[in-house]
């Protein structure tokens, strides 16, 4: 894959910071900090759909997103 530029990491990390559930989730340890980044990419991205494999993520519904997450 391609490597983020510096302003698209920043970008992808105010996202995650200003975005108070995903703290919220990332405190309760619902999801790790690399899953949060993900997250917050497709939500600034605004994403249709998220793909995983990991079956712990919570909801998009309680992640308080429009998307479809599928876990594979």
């Amino acid at each position: 894959g391609r490597v983020l530029t510096q302003e698209e990491l920043d970008a992808i990390v105010a996202v995650a910071l200003a975005w108070p559930m995903l703290g919220a989730f990332l405190l309760l340890r619902r999801v790790t900090l690399r899953d949060a980044l993900v997250i917050a990419t497709a939500a600034h991205a605004e994403a249709d759909q998220l793909l995983t494999t990991d079956r712990r993520w919570p909801t998009a519904r309680k992640l308080g997103l429009v998307i479809t997450i599928t876990t594979l």
